[in-house]
Formats: C-alpha cells, structure tokens, sequence
C-alpha cells in the first residue's frame, strides 16, 4: 500500500511539473500574438475549389501572411477565406484582387493565394475586417473537368470517333485500290515491257535521225550559202538595171509634168476668157430683165411689150423711151 501511494505522488509531481511547463509556452505565445499588429481581411469566392488549409499568401514573390479560416456565407452561394496579414507597412489598396492558384515544390503542388494589385487601384487601404474579390486561376485540370461538366468533351469525343470511323473507311478504301492497281500491273506487265522496249529503240532511232538531220542541215546550209552568193550577184544586177529604167521614167515624168503645167497655164487663160464673156452676158441679162420689170409696172405695160416698147433703165431712174 505505501508502495502504491508512492508511485502515485511521483506521477502526479511529475505531470505538475510538465503541465506548468506546457502552461508557460502557451502563454508567452499569447502574448507575442497580442503583441504582434496584423491585418484581418476576408476574401469572397464565386466558384472556390476544394482547396488546402492554412494557405500561404503572397505579394510580389513575397510572404505576407497566411489563411486563417475557411467558411461558406450564411446562404451558401460563396465561400469566405479570412486571410492574416502581418507585415505592418504593407499597404494595400481595398479592390486587390485574393487569386488562389496551385505552386509546383519539390515535386509537389500546393495551395496558395495570390495577391494581385488592380489596375485601378483604390484611394483606400487594406484595413481589418475588408472583404476584397476572389478568384481561382484554372489549370489544365480544371478546364477540363469544366468543359466535362458542360458536355463539350462529349461531344468531341463523337467527333473524334466519326473521324476514326471516317478514316478507317478512307485506309479500306485505299487497300482496295491498292489492290486493283497491282493487279492492273500484273496483268499488263508484258505489255509494259514491251512499250518499254519499243521506247528505247524508238529513243535509238530519235537519236540516229536527229543526226541525219543535223548532217543533212549542215549541207543544206553550205548548198544555202554557194547559191545565196550567185542569188546576190544576179539580183544585183537586176537592181542596177531597175535603177537605170527608174530614172529613165523619173526623167519622163519630169518632161510630162512640165508640159501638163504649160498646158494649164493656157487652159487658164482661156477660162479667164470665157469668165469674162459670161459675166458680160449675164449684165445683159440683168438689164433686159430689169427693164421688162419696169415696163411692168407702167400703164399698159404688157402691150408695151407685145408691141417692142420697153422702158429703159439707167443706174439713177427709170425713164419712157
């Protein structure tokens, strides 16, 4: 009995002295807390992933706080994540933007949040109890569990089979071709060999006549150039000839040109002549009608007429004759 009650002194003196020791650390912890000042600020998620507790938060690269508490609004329709800022001249405007995003460490993704400065930033600062936008940068994980959920993969996964299915059409058909056309070989070896026999003996005779016409050319040529020579001497001849005759025509001409002028130059005259005698006729005329006109006009004037008593006419008056 005193053994047991010994033992029971030692434990109980040896957890006073664990307990008052547990008690002392969790005292100096309260009172650095209370001594450190920090930030309390909320942020609101439309869409929030499950994500991972005690969050780091970030600024520009750097550590400045960490998340303290994870909790749906009173309708359920967002999700809170209270946020603990420490740095103390850490200012912030009030519409910074809290992004959760996933950081690749030592192999391993984690949690974090973000935050991102607007390009329009506020007049008023970060203070306790400040509740900023939030939001989730997706990963390619996440895109496509969201295009899962809206049917989209689905629907390219139908696509996807019909082009297989498209494709796998097009590869029989091409075999079957394939097919055909080795068979078309096959049957028309023969035939093939034998157009390719005739080809380089065809190709043989080209050449051999393709050289019976250059030799051939060649003399054609020489022939070309002896006959040329005797075509050029005779045609000049013949030129000088034509030049002789046209200058014995050119001198002709002359000749008659002259005397067509001199022949032109009397028929002018006489056509002055004739100009004059006509123009001399028709002043009589005038006068013979202007005198008539005016017997016309006079008393009994067409019996003047009938009986060759006309009135004549002078460049001032009309006077009886």
């Amino acid at each position: 009995m005193n053994e047991t009650l010994k033992q029971i002194v030692q434990i109980i003196a040896k957890y006073k002295v664990r307990l008052s020791i547990v008690a002392g650390i969790v005292l100096l912890v309260g009172i650095y807390i209370f001594n450190i000042k920090y930030t309390s600020v909320t942020a609101k998620f439309e869409n929030l992933r499950p994500v991972q507790a005690n969050m780091t938060v970030y600024y520009n690269g750097f550590k400045v706080g960490k998340v303290a508490r994870i909790q749906p609004s009173k309708d359920y329709k967002t999700t809170l994540v209270t946020m603990v800022l420490n740095p103390i001249d850490l200012k912030l405007p009030d519409n910074v933007i809290a992004e959760v995003k996933k950081e690749l460490k030592n192999r391993r993704e984690y949690d974090i949040v973000d935050l991102i400065y607007p390009k329009a930033p506020s007049t008023r600062y970060l203070k306790n109890g400040s509740i900023i936008e939030g939001r989730v940068q997706q990963n390619i994980q996440d895109k496509l569990a969201n295009l899962a959920d809206a049917g989209v993969l689905d629907q390219l996964q139908g696509n996807a089979n019909s082009a297989l299915k498209s494709l796998n059409e097009a590869a029989s058909s091409l075999s079957t071709l394939f097919a055909t056309l080795n068979d078309v070989v096959q049957e028309n070896r023969p035939n093939l060999k034998a157009s390719t026999d005739n080809l380089v003996k065809s190709s043989d005779n080209l050449a051999l006549t393709t050289k019976n016409l250059q030799e051939m050319t060649k003399k054609l040529d020489n022939a070309m150039e002896q006959q040329k020579l005797s075509s050029v001497v005779t045609n000049a001849d013949d030129s000088i000839a034509n030049f002789k005759t046209a200058t014995e025509n050119i001198k002709a001409i002359s000749i008659n040109v002259n005397t067509s002028t001199q022949n032109l130059n009397q028929t002018r005259q006489g056509i002055d002549s004739t100009l004059v005698v006509t123009n001399q006729t028709v002043k009589n005329i005038d006068e013979i009608t202007t005198g008539i006109n005016a017997t016309l006009k006079k008393n009994f004037g067409g019996l003047r007429i009938l009986f060759g008593k006309t009135i004549q006419t002078d460049e001032n008056a009309l006077c009886p004759k």
